[in-house]
């Protein structure tokens, strides 16, 4: 049993996470890195851990602010005392939860931080698919990455019935040129 497993577990009760929505975008956000984990070179097991406990504390702020919560989350976890968590785990855990929502900043990650980087770009896709909160499942989406380049494609239906996520993903596209990276959704 990981130390760190039951720390996550025991800040999503503190913090009174909702847990089925958590569950849903780490669900979601370990089913899309392990389609761009090999051309992103994030298959080492780290990732799909790192991304998993950011996915089940990225609204951990929520219980402080509902204005800016990614921020407050990512400064409640750059501070507070974490068992088994090392000092670069902790801060990289805080930059994918203060990462995952609205405007990026370069900033956050340094040039050795592609990675960390990347994988916030993968969480940020999982929140977005799950912003209406449902407890439906998704459907199948495929996702490629080559280089800096991100291609999403998605049943036509569903983007049909879901239009403020079609907003989303659109504004998210804009957010993504702050890591050069670019986003393009299309159907089939």
């Amino acid at each position: 049993d990981d130390a760190r497993d039951h720390t996550v577990r025991s800040l999503m009760e503190r913090y009174r996470i909702d847990e089925p929505h958590a569950r849903q975008v780490r669900e979601t956000a370990l089913g899309l890195l392990s389609q761009v984990a090999t051309s992103w070179q994030l298959t080492q097991p780290v990732y799909k851990q790192a991304i998993g406990w950011a996915a089940s504390l990225h609204e951990i702020g929520m219980d402080i602010s509902h204005s800016g919560y990614h921020k407050h989350g990512g400064y409640v976890l750059d501070n507070m005392d974490m068992p088994g968590f090392s000092r670069s785990e902790q801060a990289q855990l805080a930059a994918l939860v203060r990462s995952h929502r609205r405007k990026l900043s370069a900033d956050l990650f340094t040039a050795e931080q592609q990675d960390i980087a990347r994988l916030a770009v993968v969480l940020r896709l999982a929140v977005v698919l799950h912003r209406s909160r449902s407890h439906e499942p998704l459907p199948h989406i495929d996702l490629s990455a080559n280089d800096n380049k991100l291609h999403m494609k998605m049943p036509a239906t569903w983007l049909d019935s879901h239009p403020l996520t079609v907003l989303d993903l659109k504004s998210e596209s804009q957010y993504l040129k702050a890591l050069d990276i670019s986003l393009e959704v299309s159907t089939f």
